[in-house]
């Protein structure tokens, strides 16, 4: 069983954490799926912000439009959580960030913690002229590394490999 208490799109309502049993769940999967008039609902009890969390968000664009018709609910933002092909943590970075811009409150120092980012001081106006640019490292690096090899040739100084194909790069 959950903790949060959900709105039911089988039964029409909010409801508790307690009936999630195989009954409600059979109920679920075999009767009529009211998901315009929970959208609906919820934006009318004065739900601002709607995320779908799944691995591609199909369903963003069907609330968008349901928001749409309910009087008053202007300001409600429909967000997804992943995409299709752009998973993982810097993804979901995007996706937090994109509900924090929402109005979601974010608990940014949790998020980051022990990843080693640190808050940097910025000007409070743009003529401060001050620089945040990284520090330049010293040395051209190991090219040869990279996939770089030098040619013996009088115009073609270099040529990688482009990935598995049979393609070359001059």
């Amino acid at each position: 069983a959950g903790r949060v208490p959900f709105y039911s799109t089988a039964q029409g309502g909010f409801v508790g954490t307690e009936v999630l049993d195989g009954g409600y769940w059979y109920a679920n999967l075999r009767g009529q799926v009211g998901f315009a008039e929970a959208v609906k609902e919820l934006a009318a009890q004065g739900a601002g912000r709607f995320v779908e969390v799944s691995p591609h968000p199909v369903l963003v664009s069907a609330v968008t439009e349901t928001v749409q018709e309910v009087e008053g609910a202007e300001q409600v933002r429909v967000l997804g959580s992943l995409r299709r092909g752009e998973g993982g943590p810097a993804r979901f970075t995007v996706s937090l960030a994109e509900a924090y811009v929402s109005g979601a409150p974010v608990d940014w120092a949790g998020f980051f913690a022990g990843s080693g980012a640190d808050r940097v001081e910025l000007p409070s106006y743009a003529f401060q002229r001050s620089r945040y640019w990284l520090p330049l490292r010293s040395g051209a690096g190991d090219l040869a590394g990279a996939g770089l090899g030098r040619l013996s040739h009088p115009m073609l100084s270099a040529a990688v490999r482009v990935g598995d194909r049979d393609e070359w790069v001059f």
